[in-house]
């Protein structure tokens, strides 16, 4: 049953009190509990904070955040908002017609930039711990799966759903060299060359951007007219400008066949644990000191997986080789026992493999796509 409301919306002030439920195994519970949400430095671009309010700014009733870009299509772009971290905030539960007044404040929000689309990332399912970065735009941290239950039939279509698998790679024993899945995994196919992508070379950047773009991961269009409040134009990611820990070379990897690049991998420790031992300071700690942090957490995500549609796409051998790379030096390098994979719906078969290495799902993300 819906409610007849005035919805009001409010930009974000920065320090905003992020509150919902506590993180269970295979369920949410409401209390008071902060969830770790990374700082406005972590964000990858000009991402907004918006607060969705009931009549006024003293009823706030979610929240939720959102940077505009431009699909890329063909023979053009068009312009869409992409929002994450849809978060409840008045109410304990989510119900059916708070959940269509957020969709509705996206609407009018992505109306008011000139955006024609909406996207919102919101978790179907969650049965294991998630670790950042949360989705491929690393912006998403975490919210209530009920969010999707409660949209029904309302829910935006199409609703591709993205697919987080975890597994353990290698024995938890401080000694232990190789064990787990490392002897299983393949080496690359003849003729392919996989090797960290290089962060002051200017090809190499334009090989990630480029491989990004045209994989259809999420395809982007970065040399279109940027929207009003911002664009893809300025996100960072590599993060190196405000988060040193990140500057690691082989955190990225590049694929190339031929000499020329045909796909990448990009993987990250698990920063919201890191986070939780040593504060939020050591974002700033330097890159030579990820090893160490990595190996006393012992997690890690690999969070982009782009390869080129000529190559393969993520289900062919050069997304495993990418994938099995990256898993191997998370391993050998920095010490992770256990690592999460991102996969979208198109790699189905990669899932397979992984599950067929004792992987198993832990998250469900849904990507609900609306037109304004």
């Amino acid at each position: 049953m819906s409610e007849p409301v005035e919805l009001k919306i409010y930009t974000m002030e920065i320090g905003y009190q992020e509150r919902i439920g506590t993180q269970g195994d295979s369920t949410f519970v409401g209390d008071d509990s902060d969830w770790y949400v990374p700082p406005v430095g972590l964000l990858p671009s000009s991402a907004q904070g918006f607060v969705v309010c009931l009549g006024s700014s003293a009823e706030p009733m979610a929240s939720f955040y959102a940077f505009p870009y431009r699909r890329k299509v063909w023979p053009g772009s068009i312009p869409v908002l992409r929002v994450a971290r849809p978060i409840l905030r008045a109410r304990k539960t989510w119900e059916s017609y708070t959940a269509r007044n957020l969709l509705l404040a996206t609407r009018l929000v992505a109306k008011t930039y000139g955006l024609s689309t909406v996207e919102v990332e919101a978790y179907r399912g969650v049965w294991g711990p998630i670790f950042f970065p949360s989705s491929p735009t690393a912006m998403d941290a975490s919210n209530d799966p009920e969010f999707v239950k409660a949209l029904g039939s309302q829910r935006g279509v199409p609703a591709p759903i993205w697919t987080t698998v975890e597994m353990g790679i290698r024995s938890i024993s401080a000694d232990a060299a190789a064990g787990g899945i490392l002897d299983r995994l393949p080496d690359p196919p003849r003729g392919l060359v996989l090797r960290p992508m290089r962060r002051d070379n200017a090809e190499d950047r334009e090989a990630y951007n480029h491989l990004w773009i045209e994989s259809g991961v999420l395809p982007l269009n970065t040399k279109a007219r940027a929207p009003l409040f911002g664009g893809w134009q300025e996100l960072r990611p590599w993060y190196d400008d405000v988060v040193s820990l990140l500057g690691q070379e082989n955190f990225i990897l590049l694929a190339e066949a031929g000499g020329t690049p045909v796909g990448l991998v990009h993987w990250w420790p698990n920063l919201y644990e890191i986070a939780a031992r040593h504060g939020r300071a050591s974002a700033g700690l330097p890159a030579e000191r990820a090893p160490e942090l990595t190996a006393e957490v012992g997690e890690a995500k690999i969070f982009k997986l782009a390869v080129l549609p000529k190559a393969g796409g993520g289900r062919g051998p050069v997304g495993q080789a990418l994938v099995a790379a990256a898993l191997r030096i998370m391993a050998q390098d920095f010490g992770v026992y256990r690592a999460q994979v991102m996969l979208r719906p198109e790699d189905a078969a990669l899932k397979d493999w992984l599950k067929g290495l004792g992987g198993k799902t832990v998250q469900e993300m849904a990507v609900l796509t609306i037109r304004v």
